[in-house]
């Protein structure tokens, strides 16, 4: 049993028995989780039947044993388990179906509903990973089967019962996505260019980067529209001068450009590590655009393969023609080695990366 998203759940009524909430990307099952709950005791649960507990310190058993409780004010139960995999014994695979919690987990109570998720990071999730995507295509329906009687109890159980949900972590090309996406949820829409320097500023953290889209939708109001001057107010950097900028510059081979922004980012405010993991991560991005050019991609493939913005994929596409292969090497190497005397605290962190820059561009 399986939901496709956090709405189709909320839509059944009576509310599921059970709701299993697992996967790598925690920001997105951290809010799934509290959209669910929050649903849920609405839905005629009194908050003396709503049990928040950790399988770090309770039992399976008893866990069944609150959801198994009649309600005391309201029409159901609640029970939302974190930790859950904490609460499992070691027990045999035969005598854990046959135990109170097997036995739940095939017929959950009416009244009750456990929302369950499990510890970030846990052997649990790395088993059920890749889970939804193999449930999902009907051309891997064996595969998704052959999975699931791999699965441990209680996990087969809960996949075969539950109405469950899995976030993976969400692949750096599809961040750009969700960032306009989530800003079209709150009735906002957000410029590529801002987006992509939000990524630029924040890396692939969803947790960073919705606290910085929170930011943004304070600081303009009313504005339907999010912009990359918008974006660069709120996170105090210069519209000229910022790594983005800098980014730009480095692609065109600007020399003369790239050392004036450089030398103004430096005098405001120290930021050469932040410089050297972005640039990095633009010369990764254009190593693996060379590779889907070769390969005669589509734009968006090519956005989808390489993590760029396919809004982007023209500009990038011109630095393709400034820099050959070897190029792109060298340019790792200098970065590499810049990353190593920043690190060891030798030089001048100005003199190392106006060296780093001028290897990459020459």
């Amino acid at each position: 049993m399986q939901a496709t998203s956090i709405t189709s759940i909320l839509r059944l009524d009576p509310p599921p028995g059970i709701v299993f909430l697992f996967g790598e990307e925690d920001f997105l099952l951290e809010e799934a989780h509290g959209t669910i709950l929050q649903a849920l005791a609405k839905k005629s649960v009194s908050e003396f039947d709503i049990d928040m507990v950790d399988g770090e310190e309770i039992s399976a058993e008893q866990i069944v044993g609150m959801a198994s409780a009649f309600p005391m004010m309201g029409d159901r139960r609640l029970v939302a388990v974190k930790h859950f995999e904490k609460s499992v014994g070691g027990k045999r695979a035969k005598q854990a179906e046959k135990s109170p919690l097997g036995a739940y987990l095939a017929a959950p109570a009416p009244h009750s509903t456990i929302v369950i998720t499990l510890t970030p990071g846990c052997t649990a999730i790395e088993n059920l990973k890749g889970m939804s995507a193999l449930s999902n295509s009907g051309k891997q329906a064996d595969k998704a089967q052959a999975k699931l009687k791999k699965l441990a109890f209680p996990y087969k159980q809960l996949i075969e019962h539950a109405h469950w949900l899995e976030f993976p972590r969400l692949p750096e090309s599809a961040i750009g996505s969700w960032i306009s996406k989530r800003a079209q949820s709150r009735g906002k829409t957000i410029s590529p260019e801002a987006a992509e320097f939000i990524v630029a500023r924040c890396g692939p953290s969803l947790r960073e980067i919705s606290q910085e889209l929170d930011k943004l939708m304070l600081f303009v109001g009313e504005k339907a529209e999010l912009t990359l001057d918008d974006a660069l107010t709120v996170v105090g950097e210069s519209r000229e001068y910022n790594v983005f900028e800098l980014q730009k510059a480095v692609g065109e081979k600007a020399i003369s450009k790239a050392m004036v922004i450089l030398d103004r980012m430096m005098r405001a405010d120290r930021q050469e590590m932040l410089i050297i993991s972005m640039l990095t991560r633009y010369f990764l991005q254009l190593w693996k655009l060379l590779d889907a050019s070769g390969a005669r991609m589509s734009p968006f493939d090519a956005a989808k393969a390489t993590g760029i913005n396919s809004y982007f994929i023209p500009e990038y596409m011109s630095v393709l023609q400034r820099y050959t292969a070897t190029q792109l090497d060298n340019a790792f190497f200098a970065l590499r080695d810049a990353d190593r005397r920043l690190k060891s605290g030798s030089d001048d962190p100005l003199m190392i990366l106006q060296q780093s820059l001028l290897r990459v561009m020459s």
